[in-house]
C-alpha cells in the first residue's frame, strides 16, 4: 500500500492523528504514477471518515 500526503496548504488540522478530518479516497493500483494518471476504478471516496462514494455512484452527501 502506498501512501500520498500532500504537504498542508494553509490548514490548520491538517495531519494524521486521531480527531483529524478523515477525508480520503482508496483506489488499486500498481505503483503512484499509474493511480495518478489513469485514476483507476474501482475507488471509494470518503468523507469525515464515512463512505459517500464507490465506482463512481454517490452514496450519501
Amino acid at each position: 500500500m502506498a501512501r500520498l500526503e500532500a504537504p498542508p496548504a494553509r490548514i490548520s488540522d491538517y495531519g494524521l492523528r486521531i480527531g483529524a478530518k478523515a477525508d480520503f479516497v482508496t483506489l488499486r493500483a500498481e505503483h503512484v504514477p499509474e493511480a495518478v494518471v489513469s485514476v483507476p476504478k474501482p475507488r471509494s471516496v470518503y468523507k469525515t471518515g464515512k463512505l459517500v462514494a464507490r465506482d463512481g455512484i454517490v452514496l450519501r452527501r
